[in-house]
């Protein structure tokens, strides 16, 4: 699927570059296979395929803009009088499918601008700054109060006799 997405890029004048100031990342791949509907006999009828794709969209600093999801469907017939047939329309709707999740993910990230990552990038960056800040002053107030403490002497002090 990376290879499908970066033709299909490229073929639309994308220029993908490992420099590029934001970074489109395939998380996760998914396919599923159930029976969608049964005959008399028990025996499958109707086969349903579903295509997942996780991915995010990752920033300056390697921030995270957005993660999403596509996910795609399809349902065929399954002839149990020609399985050879069934397995060969089987394998035909995983390669259209794969296909149909490509162009859809295409199509969504051809709907976000360069305005819309921007303000993803500084939302982001805003929010990294803010964990930071909360982070570094955790760290300062336990160091504070560890020095409040009153520290023990490993010498004891004996009365006078």
């Amino acid at each position: 699927t990376v290879k499908e997405v970066r033709n299909q890029l490229e073929n639309s004048r994308v220029k993908v570059s490992s420099g590029a100031p934001y970074h489109l990342i395939l998380t996760r791949e998914d396919s599923q296979r159930r029976s969608a509907s049964y005959t008399g006999a028990g025996r499958s009828a109707e086969i349903e395929l579903t295509n997942t794709l996780d991915y995010e969209i990752r920033g300056a600093n390697n921030l995270l803009l957005l993660q999403n999801q596509q996910e795609v469907q399809s349902v065929y017939a399954q002839d149990q009088s020609n399985l050879g047939g069934s397995e060969q329309e089987a394998v035909q709707q995983t390669v259209e499918l794969r296909q149909r999740l490509v162009r859809n993910l295409l199509q969504h990230l051809q709907m976000i601008t360069p305005q819309q990552l921007e303000q993803l990038q500084q939302a982001a960056q805003a929010k990294a700054d803010a964990e930071a800040k909360a982070a570094a002053e955790a760290a300062a107030a336990a160091r504070e109060a560890e020095l409040a403490q009153p520290q023990q002497s490993p010498l004891q002090l004996l009365p006078r006799e």
